[in-house]
This record gives structure tokens, C-alpha cells and sequence, in this order.
């Protein structure tokens, strides 16, 4: 009888705080870590033959031992390149004759300056990169040489939380993707199409009692696939997930 009385105490005190939580509006949002990862620049240039990005330091160098020689070459013309640039907008920019063209020629200049510097950057870090170190994949960067992007993508992500934060203050932030699993577990027909459950009246002492928890977890994983009323979101919770995407795609410049 006391054991009764503290569980209907218990249901009286949730029900309470339940109504009351509902009253009081959303405290919580839920985003998918994973769509953010999705809508990332970087991701569309992820090799995932070579485990690298491309049009980055890391991308491999392919070609063996010329293709390092043709780099270097790459290399030493671009560079040639930039001294021609230079050379070229000194004269424009001091024969201009009103501050606007000067403005605008000054503005054109180091907009294709900085393009080509970040080329000859990239080219040498690309050689840097211990391409010549990944035993019998010679081209190939370490693994280390995909730190930078990671960590890119990985501050875009927190940057994303933090304006949530702003937008969303005092409220609690749930990452669901660990409960919309891509690739759900595959369901044994074989196991589910079998009448098991009788088994639960008898205390399990055979592999033939066994069995019934194995269609018991099929059968979980049939209910859970194959409708539409069992959700995993939150309850409550509000839908932050195009929120946190559009916020991303800011924050990347998209």
C-alpha cells in the first residue's frame, strides 16, 4: 500500500510539471548536427577515395615524382606572374588620372593579387605536406594534413551554436542526429514472421526462449521503421533544423 501511494504521488507531481512545462512555452530546440555538416562548402570537395579535400593543401599529388616537378613549375610561373602584375598595375595606377580610376585600379590589382598568392600558398603547401611520406602512395599528404579543413568546419559548427544561443537565450539545445540514425538496422523478416512472444510467459532456459528477444528487438526495429506516430523528436521541442542551416550557410558565405 505505501509503495502504491508514493507511485500516485509521483504521477500527481509529473503530470503537474508536464502541464506547467507546456504552459510555459518551448524550453528546448533541436538541431541535426549532420545537416550542418551536409551544407559545409567543404564537404563537396572531400575526396573520399584519398580522404582528402581538394582544391586544399591536402589534395594528393598524382603523377609520381613529375607531377612534383610540374608543381614547381606551377610554382615559379605564378610567381613570375605576380611580378609581371605588379610591374603592370604600378604603371596604370600612377598614369591614372582622376582618384576614382586610381581607387578602382588599386581595388582590381589586389583582388588578383591575393588570388595568385593564395594559389602559390596552396601549391606549397601541397609539396610541404609530407606528400612523400605515406609509404607506397607517394603524392598522398598525412593524415595531419587535413587538420586545418577539420578544424574549419568544426568552428563553422560551433559558430553555429553560439548564434543559436543568441537567437534561442536560455533555452536548452538538442542534437537529434543520434536518434535519426542514417542507416537503420536491417529487420530478419525471417525472425520477425515468427509467433515468439508466447515464450515471455516461461522464464527463458533454452536457445528457444532466447529467440523471442531476438524477434522482440526485430520487431522494435519494425515499429520504429514502419510508422509514423512513433517519432523520436523531442516532445516540446522546437524545429531549429532549417534555423541552424541558413545560419550555417551565412557563416560560409553561401
Amino acid at each position: 500500500m505505501k509503495f502504491r501511494r508514493i507511485c500516485r504521488i509521483f504521477i500527481f507531481l509529473f503530470s503537474c510539471t508536464a502541464f506547467q512545462a507546456v504552459a510555459e512555452g518551448n524550453k528546448a530546440i533541436f538541431i541535426d548536427s549532420r545537416l550542418l555538416l551536409l551544407v559545409h562548402p567543404l564537404l563537396k570537395q572531400f575526396d573520399w577515395g584519398t580522404h582528402r579535400f581538394l582544391d586544399t593543401p591536402s589534395e594528393p599529388i598524382s603523377g609520381g615524382e613529375p607531377a612534383f616537378q610540374e608543381l614547381n613549375m606551377a610554382i615559379k610561373k605564378m610567381s613570375n606572374e605576380l611580378t609581371i602584375l605588379s610591374k603592370k598595375y604600378s604603371v596604370l595606377i600612377s598614369n591614372s588620372k582622376s582618384s576614382a580610376e586610381k581607387n578602382s585600379l588599386s581595388k582590381k590589382f589586389f583582388n588578383e593579387k591575393n588570388e595568385l598568392e593564395n594559389k602559390i600558398e596552396t601549391a606549397k603547401k601541397r609539396i610541404n605536406l609530407d606528400a612523400r611520406e605515406v609509404p607506397g602512395r607517394l603524392g598522398l599528404t598525412t593524415i595531419y594534413s587535413i587538420f586545418p579543413q577539420v578544424t574549419e568546419v568544426s568552428n563553422n559548427i560551433r559558430a553555429v551554436y553560439k548564434k543559436l544561443k543568441e537567437i534561442y537565450p536560455n533555452i536548452l539545445i538538442l542534437d537529434i542526429s543520434g536518434l535519426l540514425p542514417a542507416f537503420p538496422p536491417r529487420i530478419e523478416n525471417s525472425v520477425l514472421f515468427k509467433n515468439c512472444h508466447f515464450s515471455f510467459w516461461n522464464k527463458p532456459t533454452s536457445n528457444k526462449d532466447l529467440q523471442a528477444y531476438k524477434w522482440l528487438a526485430n520487431a522494435k526495429e519494425y515499429w520504429l521503421q514502419n510508422t509514423d506516430f512513433i517519432n523520436p523528436i523531442p516532445f516540446g521541442a522546437e524545429d531549429a533544423r532549417f534555423k541552424a542551416v541558413e545560419i550555417m550557410n551565412s557563416i560560409t558565405n553561401r
